[in-house]
């Protein structure tokens, strides 16, 4: 982000000429939706390099846990890092996935994706945080980034997760938000 120095916007009063601009050091605010083992490790971790997170699930003892600045999975050191994020003001959670887009720039999705009886991916996680995520678009007039954080087939992320944002939020992929998926998963496998 860019910011005009104050000496200079007495200076261009009424004149058409570039100001020296500056560049604002902003970390942007992340949201991590699914407090599983990828989620819960994320959020620490994210807050550990000093990044403000909103973690997210709908299973209300895994915020709770998180709130408390406990980890709800068993991992070493998870509990510190959590503990220290959540003692310096970085890391909160909730079970509200549409307030948590409101008030953040990023969201990872960590959510689950069960293997159907057929042997297929259920994406029914996916697609719930999909709607919730374009309800909250409704509400922000900012570009927002959406990283896929979870084992899924190829074409997911645009074929499922993008089409759904847009139907809910009336928002353009591309345009208004990007979807983008962190490909390291065993969809990957060389």
């Amino acid at each position: 982000m860019f910011d005009l120095s104050p000496q200079f916007i007495d200076h261009l009063s009424g004149q058409t000429a570039f100001a020296p601009l500056r560049v604002i050091d902003e970390k942007p605010s992340i949201s991590v939706v699914g407090l599983g083992y990828v989620g819960a490790v994320s959020t620490a971790c994210l807050s550990g390099l000093g990044y403000n997170v909103i973690g997210v699930d709908i299973d209300a003892d895994k915020v709770d846990c998180i709130v408390d600045g406990k980890s709800p999975i068993h991992e070493q050191d998870l509990d510190r890092l959590l503990r220290e994020g959540v003692d310096n003001g970085l890391v909160a959670a909730t079970t509200n996935l549409v307030q948590a887009v409101v008030d953040t720039d990023v969201t990872f999705v960590s959510v689950g994706t069960p293997t159907g009886p057929d042997g297929s991916c259920d994406h029914s996680y996916i697609e719930a945080a999909a709607r919730a995520i374009g309800e909250g678009f409704k509400h922000k007039n900012v570009f927002h980034v959406i990283v896929m954080r979870c084992s899924i087939p190829p074409g997911v992320t645009m074929n499922d997760m993008a089409p759904i944002i847009e139907e809910t939020s009336g928002k353009i992929a591309g345009l208004d938000f990007l979807v983008c998926a962190l490909i390291r998963n065993s969809y990957a496998k060389a």
